[in-house]
Order: structure tokens, then C-alpha cells, then sequence
């Protein structure tokens, strides 16, 4: 299951020539008391080199556990996770902590991510002599730590100052310089927006988006700002509840949603044209979220789904290609017949796989 994007390079099976990152059928549940809590349940998604995969979905569908997972921060409980094609669910410790400097994470709080006590200089330079790519107070490192700095627009003089004396955009820059530190394959940013205000939430995206062209380094951008998931993507990947349930590229997903749960995270963003906004259809998600310890059964999005029949009851439905390159995991549509609305009107049961 793969889908396409202009920045990778994929064969006629559609699946990346060379992903660089690569999960097929995670698993990580939580211990609660008589049950589990199913976090993660089976996901499986590839990225490749310069992509960006943008993962959105509700509050506890999981997104911030895969994205913990993907760097060994908590150990899955089965499935498979390969960077740059070597498989690092193996790994030992001693091993993985050298395999680090490729997959790297941009954290939700510049804040608290950062170490009041250390100086920008010490912040950005920890990573580069942590994985030996130049030797403490050497004039490598110190040009290092100055190009890094100026690749995220921050004055190398501020290498001297301490976190505390900068604003949030300005630490989250320097968050960002110390993921770029060890010249990863990939980083992945955990809500990197969501503590700044709206005007420097703009730059730290450009920022990225320059970034990424100018490497070719690959991103997981999780954020619950649909906007900002749809400027930045080349792809989206929809959770619900520990589960995949749509991904595709970004301008089709947001132009054409094929799920329901996907249309009505779409429709709660507001409009800024208030003649368009009073027009629009809009989806309104029933209900509340299940807890990921007891699921429903069948289509887990069945209990707030508006065109769920009693099918989608006995039978989980699995990711499927509808359109080109754009696969969702719905019983009632399917490539010939994928606007549930339509099917819906039509008297269409389970179709889909």
C-alpha cells in the first residue's frame, strides 16, 4: 500500500523504489488494566526521500505513538520499521543510539525542548559530537553550528545566548537546527506549529517546506491544523482510532475526501469567504471518539458514520485503492463506485473490500 507523490521515485507496483522510512503492520497496545489500549494497530506507510506525509486525525487516534515508535522511543509490540531500507525494530540500544542521526524529531513545545541551562552553541553542537562528525571546539564545529543557524534565518551571534531570550518562533528555529544537526534522512515534527502564534506558525512551514527542497531530507508532519497539513504535504495520512482509514495526495484528499470521517474534519475548517461559508455542504461528526481499549467492532468509525449499515458491523474494512494513489478503508465504496454519498442514494450496501 503506497501512494504517489512528486518528490519520490515509485515503479509501476506502485510501491517506493527506495523509501526512507518504512512501517508495515505496527502494533503498540498499552497495558489498562483487563485490557489494551490499541494505540497503534497495524499501520503500515512508506515515505521517500524530499517527501513531505502529513498525519492528522482527532486527539488519542494515535498519531504522536506512531510517530514515537518510529524512533525506537517506545517499543513496538509487532510489525516492522525500516529506515533508509535497514530494519531498526531490532536493533540493540547501543546500536540504535549510533542509528539516530537519521531519523530525528522537531518537538511540539520550543519551550520545554529545549535545556534552559545550555547555550544555543552547546544546543545545536550536543547532536554533531554526540554521532563524532567534528570534534569538540574544533573549527568544524563551530562552522557547523554558524551554517546551521543561518539555514533556519537565526544570526550566528546568537550561538552565545540562552534559550530563555528567545521568542517561541525563535526557539523552535533553533529546535529545528538541532534536529538538522546530524544531517538526518528524516525528521519528524510532532505538532511543531501548534504552541506559536499564526504569523510565525507561516514561517516555521516555509522554513520547512525550504528546508526539505533544498536536502532532499524527508518529513512527518503531525498536526491537528488542517491548513497547514494541506500546505506543506505532498501526501496525507488519515488516523482514526489506531487506524489508517484514508491517505493520498494532499490536493485530492482535500478536494475530494473519500471517507466520512475525512469530509468531516474537512468541513469543520472555516471559510474565509462568509458567502461561501453560509453555501457550503457541511459534515458534522457525530458522537464521541470509542476508547481505543474496546473498539467497535467492524468499521471502527461505524458508531459516528451517518452511511453506516449493519455490514460495516461484522466486517473491518481495509485500506483500498479508489482512486489513483489514493486509498481509503470503507465497505461502501469501492473504484467503480466511490462517492458514498451517491451509493448511499443508489441503495448500495457493502461493496468495498
Amino acid at each position: 500500500m503506497s501512494e504517489s507523490s512528486g518528490n519520490t521515485d515509485r515503479g509501476q507496483s506502485g510501491r517506493l523504489d527506495r523509501p526512507v522510512l518504512e512501517i508495515s503492520g505496527l502494533k503498540v497496545y498499552f497495558n489498562s488494566g483487563k485490557n489494551f489500549v490499541r494505540a497503534v494497530d497495524g499501520i503500515s506507510l512508506e515515505i521517500g526521500r524530499g517527501e513531505v506525509l502529513g498525519l492528522v486525525g482527532e486527539s488519542g487516534c494515535g498519531k504522536s505513538t506512531l510517530a514515537r515508535a518510529a524512533l525506537k522511543l517506545i517499543r513496538p509490540n509487532s510489525g516492522s520499521i525500516k529506515i533508509c531500507g535497514e530494519e531498526v525494530s531490532r536493533l540493540s540500544e547501543r546500536q540504535m543510539r549510533q542509528f539516530r542521526k537519521k531519523i530525528q524529531i522537531v518537538f511540539q513545545d520550543p519551550s520545554s525542548s529545549l535545556d534552559p541551562r545550555m547555550k544555543v552553541r552547546d544546543i545545536i553542537s550536543e547532536p554533531i559530537v554526540n554521532f563524532q562528525l567534528a570534534r569538540r571546539k574544533s573549527r568544524d564545529l563551530e562552522a557547523a553550528v554558524e551554517n546551521l543557524l543561518k539555514s533556519v534565518g537565526l544570526d550566528p551571534s546568537f550561538a552565545d545566548r540562552y534559550p530563555n531570550e528567545f521568542s517561541g518562533g525563535q526557539r523552535q528555529r533553533i529546535g529545528i537546527a538541532r534536529a538538522l544537526a546530524p544531517k538526518p534522512e528524516i525528521i519528524i515534527a510532532d505538532e511543531p506549529i501548534s504552541a506559536l502564534d499564526v504569523s510565525i506558525q507561516a514561517q516555521i512551514l516555509n522554513l520547512l517546506n525550504r528546508l526539505r527542497r533544498q536536502s532532499g531530507i524527508a518529513l512527518m508532519f503531525i498536526s491537528h491544523d488542517l491548513r497547514a497539513v494541506e500546505y506543506i504535504s505532498d501526501r496525507i495520512a488519515v488516523m482514526y482510532l489506531g487506524r489508517l482509514v484514508e491517505i493520498g495526495p494532499s490536493k485530492r484528499v482535500y478536494s475530494e475526501p473519500l471517507m466520512p470521517y475525512t469530509r468531516g474534519l474537512i468541513s469543520a475548517l472555516p471559510v474565509p469567504d462568509p458567502e461561501v461559508e453560509r453555501k457550503r455542504k457541511r459534515y458534522i461528526l457525530q458522537g464521541e471518539t470509542p476508547s481505543p481499549a474496546d473498539p467497535p467492532s467492524g468499521c471502527r468509525f461505524r458508531t459516528r458514520c451517518q452511511f453506516a449499515i449493519e455490514e460495516c458491523s461484522k466486517r473491518e474494512p481495509t485500506l483500498s485503492e479508489i482512486r489513483p494513489s489514493h486509498f481509503a478503508a470503507c465497505l461502501r465504496i469501492n473504484a467503480e463506485n466511490p462517492d458514498i454519498e451517491e451509493n448511499q442514494k443508489r441503495g448500495l450496501g457493502a461493496i468495498g473490500a
